[in-house]
């Protein structure tokens, strides 16, 4: 076997031998030339006043953001109360915090994963309402899981 050293630079060979002496690659590409630093960036060169915060200075227009937060009702999930539903459906795995209840108006949701013990009550409690295909009402948080169940 031949006494290789690795070698760390790009598209060399793995394990090819290392050359005593040789220049190490190096980019060919130089750098582009120091433009404006909003070059590229659509707004014709102008500068963004800075507030002392660091934030940017309010216009004279006092406009709102153009793009809303995904929390704020752009596909997020929203907490709400899913009142008088039936659970059609049960399912668990053999993995730690993996339950899911089915409701007959919204579909398959998840159980809430903040502790075992909270995960098992909610567990015992839809299954008492599949079996006796009782009304109940749960609570969905926004991170789409049922953390609330009452069932009469």
């Amino acid at each position: 076997m031949t006494n290789t050293v690795p070698s760390q630079t790009p598209g060399a060979p793995r394990g090819a031998k290392s050359q005593a002496g040789s220049a190490p690659s190096m980019p060919s590409a130089e750098p582009p030339a120091k433009a404006s630093a909003h070059a590229d960036c659509g707004c014709g060169g102008a500068s963004v006043a800075m507030a002392p915060t660091g934030l940017p200075a309010a216009t004279a227009g006092g406009t709102a953001p153009a793009l809303r937060p995904a929390s704020a009702g752009a596909g997020g999930v929203a907490a709400t109360w899913q009142s008088n539903v039936h659970v059609a459906g049960l399912w668990s795995i053999n993995e730690d915090r993996n339950c899911w209840i089915y409701i007959d108006t919204v579909g398959w949701r998840k159980l809430s994963t903040t502790s075992e013990s909270g995960l098992v009550a909610l567990n015992m409690l839809a299954a008492n309402a599949y079996q006796q295909n009782a009304v109940a009402s749960c609570y969905e948080g926004d991170d789409g899981q049922i953390s609330q169940i009452y069932v009469w």
